[in-house]
């Protein structure tokens, strides 16, 4: 595997007491499976193999001091299917949501190569991954049906704009910028 960067909002699923107890319940579930669950959940928006780093990184500073924190709307369970499926949170595609992946899209685009195209805006579904790795038929039925029956309806929020990295060395956060003190212009 080569290397990716994912410009992503960092979510806390600890933040309201509701969120808490669903990440810990949604933790149960991938545990009983012998799944890991995500340890950095992150709403992704712009996936790429290069960026120009010091153009990214002028930007990002940049619009973290523009926008305030953005809602995310998690509204149920998902998968994304083909050869390596992966179970995740669809987030609810709000105005503010689209304005931001649009605006990040249009911008990236020009500093970045290998663009991974299922993050255009045309085809993008906002989530939030929780499977990481491989996944096979009877984790994602049982992760599924125990969730199904959960109410998943409850709010994130992105606080930050993060680049993360992923390697064959494993991954991390490259950069962060935090949204907290944003004029909230989207």
């Amino acid at each position: 595997m080569s290397r990716v960067l994912t410009v992503a909002s960092i979510v806390d699923t600890t933040g309201t007491e509701t969120n808490a107890v669903l990440w810990e319940i949604i933790g149960q579930i991938f545990h009983e499976t012998g799944t890991p669950l995500t340890i950095l959940p992150h709403l992704s928006w712009h996936v790429a193999a290069h960026y120009d780093q010091d153009l990214l990184d002028e930007y990002l500073r940049r619009l973290a001091r523009k926008i305030g924190t953005v809602p995310l709307n998690v509204v149920g369970v998902g998968v994304f299917s083909g050869k390596n499926p992966v179970i995740y949170l669809p987030v609810t595609k709000t105005p503010v949501i689209a304005r931001l992946h649009h605006l990040l899209w249009s911008e990236l685009g020009a500093i970045s190569t290998e663009v991974n195209p299922n993050y255009d805006p045309m085809v993008w579904i906002p989530h939030v991954s929780l499977s990481i790795g491989e996944v096979n038929r009877e984790v994602i039925c049982k992760v599924v049906t125990e969730m199904a029956f959960l109410s998943m309806d409850f709010q994130l929020v992105a606080t930050n704009i993060a680049v993360l990295y992923k390697d064959q060395s494993g991954g991390g956060i490259f950069n962060k910028y935090s949204l907290d003190g944003g004029e909230k212009v989207l």
